[in-house]
């Protein structure tokens, strides 16, 4: 049986320190409705998303949570999805977020916003080292525990720190940019969103549906807070309603996607088992006891 190892150490280690130095940010400050990221939630841009967005942190820290304990099972400590795929990024990944949450807290500067896109933008960064390495160690037999505990957790986590990071972007132009950079900056990022989610579906071997997801949560998200009075000190009433519907539409196409590419994956699993069982009935395949009638 495989002792637990120095690895097995970091990940604690890692989410440990990032919610210590998170915690009010983790699980919300006084006065807020909404836990999750509220300081974040105070960012005026074209595309902070409406406070109730940012709840989905309290997902992502359940299953951060979850992962951190299983992986010292002995099940699971051992295995190359957590050994090489893990590996030091998520050590890495935590104290870039807590290195941004120092900065993000003297967010009324530019030096510090700086800093904090920065490190944010490394947080993101080693997320997606995790996905990569552990797809790369992944095995065909993979159960369903090792997917929903050791790599489900990272995958939701790249959705949301990808949205943090675009924010942060946006918070850098502020609310005394001009409306033309505010408006580039807002549409870049909305782009930016619908791109990631057809390379998460589309791109990838095997289509990547917690990604897309919580995307398509921030997109609409993101309409809801443009229902705020903020886009309206910025924008004239046509330019709102360009975006509000714009945004609307790329919310729904990427659900309709995701739902349409799950539709037509699982129905390529199927039509593959019946054809190595012989009960493909779309052919001539015919099963062996068939054949020997």
């Amino acid at each position: 049986m495989a002792s637990i190892n120095h690895i097995n150490g970091l990940n604690f280690a890692g989410f440990l320190i990032s919610k210590l130095i998170n915690l009010d940010m983790d699980f919300g400050g006084p006065g807020n409705e909404y836990p999750g990221f509220y300081m974040l939630s105070e960012l005026r841009t074209v595309v902070t998303p409406a406070q109730f967005t940012f709840s989905i942190w309290d997902l992502i820290l359940l299953f951060q949570a979850v992962f951190t304990i299983v992986q010292f099972l002995p099940k699971f400590r051992a295995l190359p999805v957590v050994q090489d795929g893990v590996k030091y990024w998520y050590f890495a990944s935590c104290v870039a977020q807590g290195l941004w949450s120092l900065a993000f807290r003297n967010r009324e500067d530019f030096f510090p916003m700086l800093c904090a896109t920065v490190f944010m933008g490394a947080s993101v960064g080693s997320v997606v080292m995790i996905i990569l390495s552990q797809k790369k160690v992944t095995q065909p037999e993979e159960s369903a525990e090792e997917y929903w505990f050791l790599r489900f957790p990272f995958e939701l986590t790249f959705g949301w720190l990808i949205t943090v990071f675009l924010l942060n972007a946006n918070g850098l132009v502020g609310e005394d940019g001009s409306a033309w950079a505010q408006g580039i900056m807002a549409a870049l990022t909305i782009l930016t969103l619908l791109i990631i989610s057809i390379v998460a579906l589309v791109v990838v071997d095997l289509p990547n549906y917690a990604v897309a997801s919580v995307l398509a949560w921030t997109l609409f998200g993101i309409v809801a807070g443009m229902r705020g009075p903020e886009i309206n000190d910025v924008f004239s009433d046509a330019v709102t309603l360009t975006f509000l519907i714009s945004t609307t539409f790329i919310g729904i196409t990427v659900v309709g996607f995701t739902v349409y590419t799950a539709y037509k994956t699982e129905k390529a699993k199927t039509e593959s088992t019946q054809v190595e069982s012989g009960e493909y009935k779309g052919g001539e395949m015919k099963s062996p006891e068939a054949e020997m009638a």
